[in-house]
């Protein structure tokens, strides 16, 4: 994987949901509302993420690094045992599901707010990129000037990376970076691959810059070294 395309690397973030919950229970979110779900599994999960962490680092010399994607419960932990932190050399923060939505009846509005505050108490979490950041809420209503104006400047305050993501394209994708080179934000360009043809396929995201009238030189990158 790493060297293809001119990558150096690549960073291995693999679910939280996937490594400490069974597949019933990721995929019906549960633990989100309920952090006792995750203390319930968290034994079973710290130990297959130590030996996930084991394997990665069996690659380190070909360019891989160890990262996790998390999301975040009600009680404002990531689905993760913090001690786990040091060893991750970069966390994504997600909002992939919350217990507001258009989809169980809840105004654009509410559901709006609630986003919006979940987002921000993320970004303040511990993380070092925010992906995907509209992504969901996209999905649910529609999403101004105001509202990624909002997060990017949180973002930046808080030292995190906003997410250009090629798995999902979304309508949000271009005013981002338009904000986020005002702003002087950091900007994560990642495949969020799920696929191996994925990996180092980064023609999205130099189109949606050219439609952004920008260039790649105009966005403040990640850092390479994932620091804070």
């Amino acid at each position: 994987i790493p060297h293809t395309n001119g990558l150096g690397g690549a960073a291995i973030t693999d679910h939280g949901m996937a490594i400490y919950f069974p597949p019933e229970i990721a995929w019906s979110w549960s633990f989100v509302s309920d952090s006792r779900i995750f203390d319930k599994f968290r034994d079973a999960g710290n130990e297959k993420l130590c030996g996930h962490l084991a394997n990665l680092a069996r690659h380190r010399d070909k360019g891989i690094v160890p990262g996790f994607e998390a999301e975040m419960m009600h009680d404002g932990r990531l689905t993760f045992d913090d001690a786990f932190r040091k060893r991750l050399e970069i966390i994504i923060g997600s909002v992939h599901f919350l217990p507001v939505s258009t989809d169980a009846g809840c105004s654009p509005e509410d559901t709006l707010k609630f986003w919006k505050e979940h987002t921000i108490r993320l970004i303040g979490s511990g993380i070092h990129v925010l992906g995907h950041p509209f992504r969901w809420i996209a999905g649910q209503c529609p999403v101004g000037e105001s509202a990624v104006r909002e997060i990017v400047r949180e973002a930046k305050a808080n030292n995190v990376a906003v997410e250009l993501n090629s798995h999902y394209k979304i309508g949000t994708d271009v005013l981002m970076l338009q904000i986020a080179a005002e702003e002087d934000a950091a900007v994560s360009i990642a495949t969020d691959a799920h696929r191996p043809d994925e990996i180092g396929a980064f023609a999205y995201h130099m189109e949606m810059i050219r439609t952004a009238g920008l260039k790649l030189s105009d966005l403040r990158l990640l850092n390479r070294r994932f620091s804070r």
